[in-house]
């Protein structure tokens, strides 16, 4: 970040003609390989507490989309998100200097707890509502958006994601298996890969046989014209006094199928952490009462709850960590096959009986 807060605070100020009264930096994000992406503010003004978010300058065109998908569920009735408010010039993607920033109202409340039932609850029905909204809004882009990873519109790319898992696995299970000194995460790991692979080769063989119902789902997500969130995560959801679920953060929007907003949520928002089977039938229930999926939205959905995507992830963390956080990372994400597998499996037949 290449500018200086007081002269950032000036801008705005003028900008928007509001005073502050204090300024705190809420969040500060960097990397080493990108270097500066993103900070949040919290401005006590004369207009109320707004919140001010700044971003790399390259990102300018990118929110400039995402405001007007935004505007576009605000358009639609829905609600249960901040509002952006414009400059003296009716602009609401602002630049200056090497950063770009924007100006919303600030939501009250505390973040997600996902163990919390009734708050995901919440969460389940604002989310049914996001995506009931966003629906007119475009044709699907080709490619869906520039910082889409995987194009899942087509069963092709579905079927070599899996491959592609099983690749990975197969290579790592070689690799560890040849290591002369194991730490005691790396022995757990390579104890628990042969079910794992036979996971893997089974949801390949059951995406192969969905070649007809994804298809047909992508069809209808292409005529809906909506797009998902898809960047759900606790602290991207806001439970305000009231008890409604506020998803804020919406800087990822893609044109995709509402299960990558789904999958998340069925695992309690925490890619480490499956939840009981209990907890996610009340929670699928509610998105379901509020906005029905389709009989092939509950056959394709339970391939995004196999554990292989979550060991996926854990395969490609940096593993320069201390033996006891891979230890205590394990036992939440990849420990317990089995007990993943019936997660799986019985949220699947819930999915089932919605429809039947």
């Amino acid at each position: 970040m290449n500018i200086e807060i007081s002269k950032l605070l000036s801008d705005v100020k003028k900008r928007f003609h509001i005073t502050i009264n204090q300024c705190d930096l809420i969040q500060c994000k960097e990397t080493d390989e990108t270097g500066f992406l993103s900070g949040l503010f919290k401005l006590d003004t004369d207009k109320g507490i707004l919140r001010l978010k700044i971003y790399g300058y390259d990102r300018q065109k990118w929110l400039e989309t995402m405001i007007s998908q935004h505007e576009y569920l605000l358009s639609n009735g829905y609600t249960l998100t901040f509002r952006y408010l414009a400059d003296i010039n009716g602009k609401k993607v602002i630049p200056v200097e090497d950063l770009v920033y924007l100006i919303s109202d600030w939501i009250e409340g505390e973040t997600l707890k996902s163990e919390n039932l009734e708050q995901m609850k919440a969460t389940a029905r604002s989310l049914a509502e996001f995506h009931r909204a966003s629906e007119g809004y475009a044709l699907w882009a080709e490619p869906p958006s520039p910082y889409a990873c995987t194009d899942h519109r087509y069963w092709e790319s579905w079927v070599k994601e899996f491959d592609d898992i099983i690749n990975l696995f197969e290579k790592t299970y070689r690799e560890l298996q040849k290591k002369s000194q194991k730490c005691n995460f790396e022995e757990k790991l390579l104890n628990e890969f042969p079910d794992y692979i036979i996971e893997a080769l089974e949801m390949k063989k059951r995406s192969t046989l969905l070649k007809y119902e994804y298809e047909k789902a992508i069809s209808k997500s292409t005529l809906k014209q909506g797009f998902v969130h898809d960047d759900l995560g606790t602290e991207n959801v806001i439970i305000s006094k009231d008890g409604n679920a506020y998803l804020i953060d919406m800087e990822d929007f893609s044109q995709k199928h509402r299960w990558h907003d789904i999958f998340p949520l069925l695992t309690g928002l925490d890619i480490l952490f499956f939840p009981n089977v209990d907890y996610a039938r009340e929670i699928i229930s509610v998105y379901y009462y509020n906005y029905p999926l389709t009989v092939e939205e509950t056959k394709i959905i339970p391939l995004m709850l196999s554990p292989i995507h979550n060991l996926r992830w854990f395969l490609n963390l940096d593993q320069n960590l201390p033996e006891a956080v891979l230890d205590n990372m394990y036992k939440r994400s990849s420990g317990n096959v089995i007990y993943r597998i019936n997660f799986r499996e019985q949220v699947g037949l819930s999915l089932y009986n919605l429809i039947t």
